[in-house]
């Protein structure tokens, strides 16, 4: 059989020849649009569900939302873990499939079953969202854009308008995240005094606020209301009336204060000391990571130009640069193999004819890999050109001796497929190109090489005497071979005792699971005490801000604080990612740029600091939900103990030799303003609690609604709560809320 094929390829040598150029054409085509990433997708299927909250506390989202939810998906077909994160105002679950989990079966899954949880939740819970679909690594650029002139406010408008559609509009992008600025919204700020002297409820402000609309229904057909009262301006609003008292029409600006202001914020952002509005950009799996880069720059040179001109917008992480650098060094390396490669056959070989044989056969093989690499559904990325780069070695092999090496590669190379999990996920397209590598050498060895033997060799005996470096080498090695068989059993003993002494010395040595990343772009967690407002997180920010500026080894630092609209990350407001980019200078010694970076952190009282690479932090959290190489979770029912067993835990590991970093999550009850109903009272006045839970809800600023045709959030809210605010009962009567609860 093995003579059979060589002898057809030399009597078809030019069919064989011009196919060959043919699939190296298709090749360079297929190989030019791969996907390219930094690393295979390591993660399992996750879904993420977001539910909005508005106004309920931590421990009441987590009783009325999160675990209803979480039960619903609990039994789900193929879910492995649900991770659920509870804080103000906002439910995440995590949803965790088992490998192999079709991604867009498992989102169809958790649909179903959130359709059947939502008549389970409270009235006024939003509707639970699940957030796009996106890889494990899948924010590819960010930008901060800042002005000098132009407001925050209007910056906010223009990125949530113009360039959050304009970027949605990109292909490849699935999601865009928007941090900071000022959320225009009309207010109606209703004045208690004002209130209380013409006898207006703070329901009528409500209710005057709000717009009209239905359908009027007869036998034969039906008509839609539409009234054109839109508010377009705040005079428009000012001018609603609230109520008509005794001949006179009391309008909303005679018992409130209507202006238009910023929305309350949960998050906030700033870039190099100065307020910011940062956006992230998503890409979505199985999209090469520098084409939808280089398609949302083009996007955003289209959209620059309609822009105010102080507004500007700055790049303050691209992933591309990483992917650019990661998988140029593995490039570097395949180029500089091959040309040791090639530097080591010419004095061997010393003829042009062999010479070519060998190097034609050698480029094939790498070709055609990543052609058959394509088609099994591998991406580009350091793993799988890692296991081209391991089988150079394979590939001269079989172009110059014959396909024996190949078995042995093939079962010396095979354990890594049996790793499971992450590794598994991680190693195994190496792997798999490495053989894919192995076998197309073999049979491009059987196939092409007699061909091109055939075409360039010439049709004549061949010279016999060897070229000089191949004879003085055997020279050389013929004396060292018999003495090593006279003294075989030193030989054996020096050997026998090399592997033992190796056995000692590999449990010794550091391990760890993938090599540090040389990450520019640093992603630093830090946490205040829990209760700290997002005023004070800002202050620390820019603190921090302006302790980093002068120093020539960090080129930008952005702090985004709190959490933004549709981010998976239920981050509170005492929570904040530091995103630092290191400079050329720094990159020379990392080392000892996040040591400086850790010891700025240190410096300020109360914050802890977790520093690390963008895509290692990502990887963390990922798979362990916690932004940590190694995280410890106890889990029990008492708080008290829990904390406890945490500070044990937290003191013993302080004197472990090379720990940074460690910090223990503060788990401590925040101080609140509850409000208890009296339900005596209640009844007393023929109140219910969902009225008094109204009535409340809209006094401390919670009541929110678009009432604009631009989609401007409008708030409606008391100046001040007092217990003296009245509350409209049935038949037009009033009672003081002071009356039915205990503030």
């Amino acid at each position: 059989m093995l003579n059979v094929i060589p002898k057809w390829s030399i009597a078809q040598r030019w069919l064989v020849v011009f196919g060959a150029i043919a699939l190296t054409i298709w090749s360079l085509y297929t190989v030019s649009r791969m996907p390219l990433d930094v690393l295979p997708n390591f993660a399992p299927p996750q879904v993420e569900v977001q539910t909005e909250a508005p106004g309920l506390a931590p421990e009441a989202v987590e009783s009325l939302v999160t675990l209803p939810l979480e039960s619903a998906v609990n039994g789900t077909p193929g879910v492995e873990v649900v991770r659920t994160s509870s804080a103000v105002g906002i439910s995440v679950l995590r949803v965790v499939f088992k490998w192999g989990t079709d991604p867009y079966q498992a989102r169809q899954l958790v649909a179903e079953r959130l359709q059947d949880a939502q008549d389970r939740l409270p009235e006024g819970i939003g509707t639970p969202q699940i957030s796009p679909l996106a890889p494990p690594i899948g924010t590819v650029i960010q930008y901060a854009f800042t002005s000098d002139t132009t407001s925050i406010m209007e910056v906010r408008r223009l990125v949530d308008g113009k360039i959050n559609n304009r970027l949605l509009a990109v292909p490849g992008v699935s999601q865009v995240l928007v941090y900071g600025g000022d959320v225009q919204q009309f207010q109606v700020i209703a004045n208690p005094e004002k209130l209380k002297a013409l006898k207006v409820s703070l329901q009528e402000v409500v209710k005057a606020a709000n717009d009209a609309g239905g359908l009027l229904i007869d036998p034969d057909r039906e008509l839609v209301i539409r009234g054109e009262g839109q508010i377009q301006t705040i005079a428009d609003l000012q001018k609603a009336v609230v109520k008509v008292q005794e001949g006179k029409t009391i309008l909303l600006r005679d018992v409130a204060e209507v202006k238009i202001g910023a929305a309350l914020a949960r998050g906030d952002a700033s870039w190099n000391t100065k307020r910011a509005v940062v956006v992230m950009v998503n890409k979505q799996p199985l999209v090469d990571s520098p084409t939808v880069t280089k398609a949302i720059i083009q996007a955003m040179e289209e959209i620059k130009p309609g822009l105010p001109k102080d507004v500007k917008a700055n790049v303050t992480f691209r992933q591309d640069a990483y992917i650019d650098a990661s998988v140029g060094n593995v490039r570097s390396a395949l180029i500089e193999g091959s040309l040791i490669v090639a530097a080591i056959l010419i004095p061997f070989l010393m003829n042009w004819r062999t010479l070519s044989v060998c190097l034609f056969d050698f480029f094939l093989t790498l070709l055609f890999s990543l052609l058959v690499c394509s088609w099994i559904g591998l991406e580009l990325n350091t793993m799988t050109l890692g296991g081209l780069v391991v089988a150079i070695g394979t590939a001269v092999d079989d172009a110059i001796v014959l396909i024996g090496a190949t078995l042995i590669g093939i079962i010396v190379f095979s354990p890594i497929f049996t790793l499971s999990g992450v590794e598994g996920r991680i190693f195994t397209p190496m792997g798999i190109a490495y053989l894919v590598v192995v076998v197309i050498s073999s049979l491009e060895s059987l196939i092409v090489s007699p061909a091109l033997c055939a075409i360039l060799l010439p049709h004549r005996r061949m010279q016999t005497t060897e070229p000089f470096l191949a004879l003085f080498s055997k020279r050389v090695y013929h004396p060292l071979l018999k003495w090593a068989m006279r003294r075989s059993t030193l030989i054996l003993g020096l050997a026998t005792a090399s592997m033992v002494a190796s056995m000692l010395i590999v449990p010794t040595l550091g391990r760890d699971f993938l090599p540090t990343f040389q990450e520019r772009s640093l992603m630093n967690a830090i946490a205040l005490y829990p209760g700290s407002s997002l005023e004070a997180t800002n202050r620390v920010g820019l603190a921090i801000q302006t302790a980093l500026k002068d120093d020539p080894r960090f080129e930008s630092v952005q702090l985004r604080s709190g959490r933004a609209p549709g981010d998976p990350d239920a981050a509170s407001v005492n929570l904040a990612h530091l995103d630092v980019e290191l400079s050329e200078a720094a990159m020379k010694n990392r080392p000892a740029a996040i040591q400086a970076l850790r010891e700025v952190l240190g410096q300020f009282p109360g914050v802890a600091g977790n520093v690390g690479g963008f895509i290692s932090h990502r990887m963390d959290e990922v798979l362990s939900g916690v932004r940590s190489a190694i995280a410890i979770k106890v889990f029990g029912n008492d708080l008290q103990e829990l904390r406890r067993i945490g500070e044990q835990i937290e003191t013993t590991m302080k004197g472990v030799k090379g720990l940074v970093d460690l910090q223990l999550e503060p788990q401590i009850p925040i101080r609140q303003v509850q409000i208890q109903f009296n339900r005596d009272a209640a009844a007393r006045y023929g109140l219910t609690i969902a009225q008094l839970s109204d009535f409340t809800e809209t006094a401390v600023a919670i009541s929110t609604r678009f009432a604009t045709s631009k989609l401007i959030p409008q708030l409606v809210k008391s100046s001040r709560f007092r217990k003296w605010q009245r509350l409209t009962l049935a038949r037009g009567r009033t009672r003081l809320i002071g009356k039915t609860s205990l503030v």
